[in-house]
């Protein structure tokens, strides 16, 4: 589940490397500015973050999968095993209790954090979507919107609701 960051952070300095070497080989005078650099990377970032947030999802939903088997039946006791990994002992171990710590950050970066930045992202720049007039950040989030009407421009979010809850 941490494996799509560094990705996504590979893709960003890329675009931002990208515009720095195509600036260099163009004849325009004065830098590229941060903002335009850091943008050339974003859509394939998000793109990346899009593909990736259902099964890193799923990855950290699993933390929470346990199987309970009879202990002893006599006394009615059970103990529960990680499905994703059968030698773990569920809520009674030091290893179990780390899983599901790096679990719910991973709940909060993926599935929630990842669902917030795209919203923040869409509703930015929801005025130049809707009157279609783009923006540098608007062009750079295309990849979020351009499938819709423009009136429905928060459309990607249900459905990366739906992938990461199915998932």
């Amino acid at each position: 589940a941490v494996a799509p960051l560094g990705l996504i952070a590979a893709v960003l300095l890329v675009g931002f490397a990208w515009s720095a070497i195509e600036h260099l080989a163009s004849s325009r005078t004065g830098g590229p500015s941060l903002l335009r650099s850091l943008l050339t990377g974003v859509s394939a970032a998000i793109l990346v973050a899009l593909v990736c947030a259902p099964v890193a999802s799923s990855k950290a939903f699993a933390a929470f999968n346990c199987r309970a088997y009879d202990d002893d039946s006599a006394a009615g006791t059970s103990k529960a095993f990680l499905l994703a990994d059968s030698g773990v002992l569920c809520w009674e171990s030091a290893e179990h209790d780390e899983i599901v710590a790096i679990a719910i950050v991973m709940i909060v970066l993926w599935p929630i954090g990842m669902t917030l930045a795209f919203a923040a992202l869409l509703f930015k720049c929801r005025a130049a979507i809707e009157t279609q007039t783009p923006t540098p950040l608007s062009r750079a989030i295309a990849v979020l919107h351009r499938e819709y009407d423009p009136q429905f421009f928060y459309f990607e979010l249900v459905i990366l609701l739906q992938r990461t809850s199915l998932a």
